[in-house]
């Protein structure tokens, strides 16, 4: 974690993120490594919680997600992820910590409001519950597929059916040297033979 974490450092990142435990970020923060953690539903964690599903929804969750948080800032990061943790709990928790918050799903109250770029641009027929989409790539995704097979059917089509390629896409010779060429072949043809 620490060789990717200077590496990533010193190629121009300006923080790295964790999804793991306090300790990683007291030893990247004990490295002078600027570190953003991630808290409230962990997707690589979801087993753990049960499934995809907020996080915080009772009194004591929502406790022991601030425990995360006055922990994960003491372990020296500066910022953290927070996602699909219910607004109201989000907003509670930003008024009482000093990290800077960056809601995924967690409402509006935090300091930073972060989507993935493909919910923004409609990359996938299926949003998550906490997104919004502002464009419809996945229709042009789908056009581009759609011409491509069209194309390529096309082309199959054509090849089986011998009119590709056609006099205008292959070269030609002229005839004199088409009749050179010829003879030449069957002088070395009968030479070798």
């Amino acid at each position: 974690m620490l060789r990717t974490a200077f590496s990533a450092i010193t190629s121009g990142a300006d923080a790295v993120i964790t999804g793991r435990g306090h300790d990683t970020v007291r030893m990247l923060a004990n490295e002078q490594i600027p570190v953003m953690g991630h808290l409230g539903f962990v997707p690589r964690k979801s087993t753990w919680v049960g499934a995809i599903r907020a996080v915080g929804k009772t009194a004591d969750e929502a406790l022991e997600l601030w425990d995360r948080f006055r922990r994960l800032e003491d372990a020296g990061a500066f910022a953290v992820e927070c996602e699909i943790i219910p607004a109201d709990v989000m907003a509670e928790i930003n008024r009482r910590t000093g990290l800077v918050t960056v809601s995924l799903g967690s409402g509006p109250a935090a300091d930073v409001m972060f989507l993935f770029t493909s919910d923004i641009c409609g990359e996938s027929d299926r949003l998550p519950r906490h997104a919004r989409s502002w464009g419809n790539l996945a229709a042009l995704h789908k056009a581009v597929r759609d011409a491509r097979v069209a194309a390529l059917s096309g082309f199959r089509n054509e090849v089986a059916g011998g009119s590709y390629p056609g006099n205008a896409e292959v070269a030609g010779i002229a005839d004199a040297e088409l009749t050179a060429f010829r003879a030449r072949l069957k002088a070395d043809e009968i030479s070798k033979g």
